[in-house]
């Protein structure tokens, strides 16, 4: 079971001082990667390079480490990419991302992945503290699996809280540096799914990958991996207009939970004009659209205007604190454990919002408060 934490998409280098090497990739820049991994019981060091898509990997050059564990690579890099370094135990393979002309100096003792640290890039440090963090939710899950044969509702308990605490994690890394490149390291790894498939959907989303797209595009232009990323968010977007094209003779219903658990179906709101949208409170355009409009709801509710608020937050405590401090005045729905209602709604990105008018018939409205209140005075 815990194979499934060992697997990891990393990325790779170039040429070794000293080690075997492609002297066809020796062009570029002169770059190094030096350090010690102290009582890992390697005897041998590799460095390899992924393909743009963090899908493959190939060796690039390999270096005894000494007595001591210390090693150095000698390489030229025309390009920044990913790199990692592996060994020839079963330690857990080393990530980095290189640019050309970089210094960087890697040190462990003992378990290399869960001890290691990373000087002279930021993107490789990054990636350091993603994978410490991460994979320390994704190991503790594996351990309380194994063994485990008649699965008690504590223990289930217990395992989606810490399912839950990666996900989380996850997609706040994701979204707190939406423009660097070891997001789009993480957004490759869906370790949490694969031991509880039932949370499938529920983390990374096309919402977070159209975000790191354009936090790349503006960071990394030249960078392989935007074109990557422009593919999957071309493959999200063929997915809606595929579920587009299907007709419904009415809009699908949502039963979802408010922030005291009572449950409220969005048809129960038939005759009304009812802004249906979807929002996150860690998401600050959402934020902001809340407040803008509380005094257009005040201005219309009167007159059969309504909204259906539902939150894509996986932390249930945030987004009660926000619905609270924002004093929100109308229907707030926790919408997080229950994937299907976004793809239903074909959620691409938040704030998203629909417009239902007094005979059930549902449009896309736009996400300011100005064509919202366009749209509602039209239907009133």
């Amino acid at each position: 079971m815990k194979r499934l934490f060992f697997v990891m998409l990393l990325a790779a280098g170039l040429v070794a001082c000293g080690g075997n090497a492609d002297k066809s990739e020796n062009v570029g820049v002169a770059t190094t990667i030096k350090g010690e991994f102290r009582a890992c019981d390697a005897e041998e060091l590799y460095l390899e390079r992924f393909d743009d898509d963090l899908t493959s990997v190939e060796r690039i050059a390999s270096v005894e480490l000494t007595e001591e564990g210390e090693f150095e690579l000698c390489f030229d890099v025309a390009q920044e990419g990913f790199y990692r370094l592996s060994f020839s135990n079963e330690a857990r393979p080393v990530v980095l991302v290189v640019a050309p002309g970089d210094n960087l100096t890697v040190a462990a003792e003992g378990d290399v992945f869960n001890s290691y640290s990373v000087e002279g890039s930021a993107e490789s440090a990054l990636i350091c503290e993603f994978n410490h963090a991460y994979f320390g939710y994704c190991d503790e899950l594996a351990t309380k699996f194994i063994g485990v044969d008649d699965m008690d509702k504590e223990l289930a308990q217990e395992l989606y809280d810490l399912a839950t605490a990666a996900m989380q994690y996850q997609v706040k890394f994701i979204g707190t540096h939406s423009d660097r490149l070891a997001s789009f390291y993480a957004i490759n790894h869906a370790n949490v799914e694969a031991l509880i498939p039932t949370l499938y959907g529920k983390g990374i989303s096309a919402v977070h990958r159209r975000a790191l797209l354009e936090g790349l595009r503006t960071a990394y232009p030249d960078s392989p991996v935007v074109g990557v990323l422009e593919q999957r968010v071309a493959d999200d977007d063929a997915i809606v207009r595929l579920e587009e094209s299907v007709k419904e003779v009415s809009y699908p219903d949502l039963y979802l939970e408010d922030i005291y658990r009572r449950s409220h179906r969005l048809s129960d709101l038939a005759g009304n004009v009812v802004l249906l949208y979807f929002w996150s409170s860690e998401i600050n355009p959402c934020l902001d659209l809340n407040e803008e409009l509380k005094p257009l709801y005040e201005k219309y509710h009167n007159r059969g205007f309504e909204i259906y608020h539902v939150a894509a937050d996986l932390d249930r405590s945030l987004w009660i604190q926000t619905v609270r401090q924002q004093k929100l005045p109308w229907i707030s729905l926790f919408g997080g454990e229950n994937f299907s209602t976004f793809a239903t709604y074909n959620v691409q990105t938040l704030p998203m919002c629909y417009l239902i008018d007094r005979n059930g018939d549902i449009e896309p409205c736009g996400a300011s408060v100005e064509e919202i209140e366009r749209a509602v005075v039209k239907q009133l």
